[in-house]
């Protein structure tokens, strides 16, 4: 028996104001997360990765709407629910940790306040209280001299340091689900490493779901169990990280693994995917026909779909079926 979602996107669509109406960035998309298992959404920039994050808590940017489908937390259709019903979801229930912790943290509050502040909002303590508990969190995310760091100001902290703040308001709801938008982007390679191993270790200790949206490959490798891949605003493939990692069926996801830098085969140098990324949603047949090796005339006619045996899906006309060239990544199961 499957383990029913925490988490359940179906046939999501999304459209932003365009110069003659309403333009779809996100079309279809349908993504299953159980409870404590960690989700991997990757893709070139436009792919429509943030976006779907994004419209999870109604946080589109001004003019964008949700045109079609649902999305379910814990059997909850969060697309139906109101402002307040999303106010309390926001950092109660899902926390989120944003790419940017200086943009995402207030210049001029001081970053203990800041964690406390969420602590508040959501336990609904009293302010010695939550300023206990905002140390803990402090001690829980290893930022250094607990009570030197809670007077600080952001711009008084590294980049690592700032976004382990960040991930302590995220946790300061005790949420069941965290969404990490390129968590990892701003940092330097060791620091990538810290805050990811960090991210894994309270996965496991708080049982805390998590959906990683991310272009690095590597990063989704190491921190996903499963993984997704946009392109165009639609999914492509998905499956086990370790399955689409090793064995890719889209040529798509082909590209992106021969793009990666292979850090541990000296040597082998990163190859570009040919042509220009697709934008926004194609309305007929695969948007990446123009760029694959494999497209034919049906390949443009009609729009693929996902299907496939088992857990590992793919939506292409001329799906690989044979493993390609093994491509190194961190994935789990696939050292």
């Amino acid at each position: 028996m499957s383990t029913p979602a925490l988490l359940h996107i179906e046939g999501l669509s999304v459209a932003m104001p365009g110069p003659r109406g309403r333009v779809p960035v996100v079309d279809g998309v349908s993504l299953d997360l159980p409870e404590g298992r960690s989700l991997g959404v990757v893709g070139e920039s436009g792919s429509g990765k943030t976006t779907t994050l994004r419209a999870i808590l109604g946080l589109l940017p001004p003019g964008g709407r949700a045109t079609a489908g649902r999305v379910e937390f814990d059997g909850e259709d969060l697309l139906r629910a109101g402002e307040r019903r999303l106010r309390q979801v926001r950092g109660g229930q899902i926390g989120v940790i944003w790419q940017d912790p200086q943009a995402a943290l207030d210049p001029v509050m001081r970053v203990g306040d800041q964690i406390a502040e969420a602590v508040h909002a959501h336990a609904l303590s009293n302010w010695s209280v939550s300023r206990r508990r905002a140390k803990e969190l402090m001690r829980l995310v290893e930022l250094p001299d607990v009570d030197r760091t809670f007077r600080t100001f952001p711009h008084q902290l590294s980049g690592g340091q700032r976004q382990r703040v960040v991930i302590a308001s995220a946790i300061a709801g005790n949420p069941r689900l965290l969404l990490a938008d390129e968590p990892t982007t701003a940092l330097d390679v060791t620091v990538q490493d810290q805050v990811l191993s960090l991210i894994g270790r309270l996965r496991a200790d708080l049982h805390v779901a998590l959906l990683l949206v991310s272009h690095d490959l590597a990063v989704v490798g190491e921190a996903c169990d499963d993984v997704a891949v946009m392109y165009a605003g639609r999914v492509i493939e998905r499956g086990p990280a370790a399955s689409v990692f090793s064995a890719p069926r889209h040529y798509y996801t082909v590209g992106l693994l021969a793009a990666a830098p292979q850090v541990d085969r000296p040597g082998v140098r990163p190859s570009s995917i040919p042509g220009t990324p697709a934008v926004g949603v194609v309305r007929r047949g695969c948007a990446f026909a123009p760029r694959c090796p494999a497209a034919s005339e049906d390949c443009v006619a009609a729009t693929p779909q996902l299907g496939g045996e088992g857990a590992h899906q793919v939506a292409c006309h001329h799906p690989l079926r044979i493993a390609a060239p093994a491509v190194r990544t961190r994935a789990r199961g696939n050292d």
